[in-house]
């Protein structure tokens, strides 16, 4: 049975008499044009035989009666406001799946989750408030999706409970600052759990001042198995990367996120990985040029590359492409954010949208060269006060142009008109202005 959020006819009597359901499907907050979300949550306790149940919950004593439903399979809390998992929920031993996402306001797990045996999947995805998990989560032998793990210090919270875990899919460690001695991030054995599909590796902060010894080595020995596709790493505080990041022993990879890791100097040759299609490079404040080592010494650099941002690169002067040798076939989209030092991009003639924010004037030239772009944006330049004479004259495919927060710009001059693709234009904050091109 599945409920609309509102109904829009009086909830029938003879739906009141079902005693027998296996699934319900509800809506926020249980909200009907009649009978209350209690009377709701009582007619839904009243199935002793179901299987499914998905809700948004904001009624307290929705999960505190959950216990009532020995027979649950499926569980989906998602999107609910509660801050505390009931201790109740345990009770539920033959629940198999258990979706809590976007519980923003989720700060606490219940403590006797390991009795729950049956639990193969345990949805924690974007509990920004969840600090700690469940203890004795690695007695969840059946569990094979985990989206996320905090590790903590003290016994039944360490990283060593995902040891004996064949999980899948995607998962993300938390607060490997924990990590206490090398061998914990060894038994946990990553490379032997061949169905990691996505795996992120955070530490809980970019603070220099405080830099564990074991930082490089807890990441060697982190090392996933070689099928996997996504890799995110953040706020790991090394100068270099351990040997199966700098080697490429993950050839398989599609997308790749390094943020914050602001003592490497370098990167890897990423440029050689045949099947990278997603680049995210943030926060590196160590590295100042991207050129032959970043770009690896194949015959063609960034072969299947179609989405690179460069973000907070506060320190970046310098980025070129391989003399003699194709970077960059199919790359579509690329995005500077906050690249104060770098005045130039390469030429990369298949890039077809472009967004430059907070960074220098000089940078707006190169856009002269891409001749390909449907898309450009501009934002938050402060020293621009005009765009380059003829900047756009040979753009004939663009046709979304978008310009905010520029808050010295005084004229766009004649920069409309070559532009017959031109369908959208969005001018914004733009408070100095003082003319703008014929037609508009």
């Amino acid at each position: 049975m599945s409920f609309p959020s509102k109904l829009e006819t009086s909830w029938n009597e003879d739906i009141r008499k079902v005693r027998s359901l296996r699934s319900c499907i509800g809506a926020s907050c249980f909200t009907f044009t009649y009978g209350s979300s209690k009377e709701h949550l009582l007619f839904v306790l009243q199935q002793k035989s179901l299987r499914v149940w998905q809700f948004s919950n904001e009624v307290d004593d929705a999960e505190r009666s959950l216990s009532y439903l020995k027979h649950l399979r499926y569980l989906n809390l998602s999107k609910s406001e509660f801050s505390v998992l009931c201790e109740s929920i345990t009770r539920l031993l033959n629940l198999q799946t258990l979706k809590l996402d976007d519980c923003v306001c989720l700060k606490k797990l219940p403590n006797g989750m390991k009795h729950m045996k049956k639990l193969t999947y345990l949805g924690l995805t974007n509990c920004r408030e969840l600090t700690r998990m469940s203890k004795g989560m690695g007695q969840l032998t059946c569990l094979q999706s985990l989206s996320c793990f905090i590790v903590g210090k003290d016994d039944g919270y360490q990283i060593s409970e995902l040891k004996g875990l064949n999980l899948r899919g995607k998962l993300c460690i938390k607060d490997l600052d924990n990590v206490r001695n090398l061998e914990e991030a060894k038994n946990v054995n990553l490379i032997g759990k061949q169905n990691l599909h996505s795996l992120s590796l955070v530490w809980q902060s970019n603070d220099m001042s405080h830099v564990s010894e074991y930082v490089e080595y807890v990441l060697d020995d982190l090392q996933p198995h070689s099928n996997l596709k996504v890799l995110h790493i953040s706020n790991y505080r090394c100068s270099k990367f351990p040997t199966w990041i700098q080697d490429l022993l993950l050839q398989d990879l599609v997308e790749i996120s390094l943020g914050c890791c602001g003592r490497c100097e370098s990167l890897p040759p990423l440029g050689k990985l045949r099947f990278l299609k997603v680049l995210a490079i943030t926060g590196m404040g160590g590295v100042k040029y991207l050129g032959n080592e970043f770009h690896g010494d194949s015959e063609i650099s960034f072969p299947s590359l179609t989405k690179f941002s460069l973000e907070q690169m506060f320190d970046l002067e310098d980025w070129r492409t391989m003399d003699g040798r194709e970077s960059y076939p199919h790359l579509r989209k690329l995005r500077i954010f906050c690249c104060p030092n770098l005045v130039e991009l390469p030429i990369i003639p298949s890039i077809t949208s472009l967004h430059i924010e907070r960074s220098t004037a000089m940078l707006i030239e190169s856009v002269r060269n891409l001749t390909s772009l449907s898309s450009l944006v501009i934002e938050d330049i402060n020293e621009l006060s005009v765009l380059p004479d003829g900047l756009l004259q040979n753009h004939k495919m663009l046709k979304l142009l978008h310009t905010s927060r520029l808050p010295n710009l005084k004229e766009l001059t004649n920069q409309l008109d070559n532009l017959c693709a031109l369908k959208d234009f969005h001018l914004e904050y733009c408070d100095k202005l003082e003319s703008l091109p014929d037609g508009l």
